[in-house]
């Protein structure tokens, strides 16, 4: 028995390592089949809030919004946050919604009706740019490829 000691070490190292090995591997395979499957139920849902935000483009800015159309806007995105979307929004993406809603929500404190001045306008494009931008980063959609040299 005593000859096998040195051949044993090894062994039990070599075991204990490569079990180490395999419950890391299968951890990270199942962390990367679940940001998978984020991603892409992030990419149908943020497809559908996309479309929504297009109200209030920079170019060709619109004439038309009315203060009606805003209230639409804010009840059809709170729609979209609590029917399917908003528990996939990244926190940050999350924020940036808020944000975008209070915005709405006090410009529509205020008693207006027809079209939405210029500087209303202006405060909400903002906000939607910035959701915008946010739900591209949780994508990842906006990154270059990499480059290795």
């Amino acid at each position: 028995m005593r000859h096998l000691g040195p051949l044993l070490t090894p062994a039990i190292v070599g075991a204990v390592v490569s079990f180490v090995v395999a419950i890391l591997s299968n951890a990270l395979s199942y962390r990367a089949k679940v940001d998978e499957g984020l991603r892409d139920t992030r990419l149908a849902l943020y497809r559908v809030l996309w479309k929504k935000t297009e109200l209030l483009p920079k170019w060709p800015r619109r004439t038309d919004v009315t203060y009606e159309n805003l209230r639409d806007l804010s009840e059809e995105l709170r729609d979209w946050y609590f029917g399917d979307g908003g528990i996939f929004l990244s926190r940050t993406a999350r924020k940036s919604y808020g944000k975008l809603q209070d915005t709405i929500g006090g410009i529509l404190t205020q008693p207006a009706k027809g079209e939405i001045t210029d500087p209303d306008y202006d405060k909400v494009r903002f906000r939607l740019s910035k959701l915008r931008s946010q739900l591209t980063d949780d994508l990842l959609s906006r990154r270059g490829a990499r480059r290795w040299f």
